[in-house]
């Protein structure tokens, strides 16, 4: 069979001749595609990320904001894009934790936390201390179920870092060193005045 390439009919596109390409009716399936491309995988991967019939369901994540050392870090996912009804997403979200200053997230992870999910939503995992001060970066992802396909969220995703600063040591303002100086005079004049007293 030819194909007629000058497109006889004005209504039909060019055809798309590309490599690496995923197209399907959803967007987030369609991402889910390109990841796998971008991983390494093949084009059968790249089809079948999303899995048959499965929801696109895909997680976005907001880390707590900087804390001084001794405050406490947590992380918050929000499942979008999952079922609905009878197909909503069940499993699990894990929160993995990586740091200080682990910028690729290699090794193991410093902390889990692992909530159920209920359908699509918000979900928080639990508070982490850190013992150190440094940057923390959070990894949140889905586990998918038999009716959505989990998610393969990476390391330094946007707004999944955490800044732990040393914690702040006050210095007196000039009336409190005022103060301090006075008190200091009181005392030494009590002292010397006791002393008299003493002869």
């Amino acid at each position: 069979m030819n194909f007629n390439w000058t497109n006889p009919y004005p209504t039909v596109r060019s055809p798309l001749m590309a490599r690496n390409v995923v197209a399907t009716s959803q967007p987030l399936g369609a991402m889910a595609g390109l990841r796998m491309l971008l991983a390494g995988g093949n084009a059968v991967g790249g089809c079948s990320a999303a899995g048959v019939g499965l929801a696109a369901a895909a997680v976005s994540t907001v880390a707590s904001p900087s804390v001084a050392l001794g405050g406490s870090i947590s992380d918050t996912a929000t499942l979008f894009g999952g079922g609905v009804g009878a197909a909503a997403p069940t499993g699990t979200i894990t929160f993995t934790l990586f740091g200080p200053n682990n910028a690729t997230c290699a090794g193991a992870a410093i902390f889990t936390s692992t909530v159920p999910v209920n359908g699509n939503g918000t979900y928080i995992s639990t508070s982490f201390t850190p013992l150190a001060i440094g940057t923390y970066r959070w990894i949140a992802n889905y586990s998918g179920d038999a009716n959505n396909a989990a998610t393969a969220n990476i390391c330094n995703a946007p707004n999944e870092s955490v800044l732990v600063t040393a914690v702040a040591i006050p210095i007196p303002t000039l009336s409190e060193w005022a103060m301090i100086m006075l008190a200091g005079l009181m005392a030494f004049a009590g002292f010397a005045a006791l002393r008299r007293q003493g002869k």
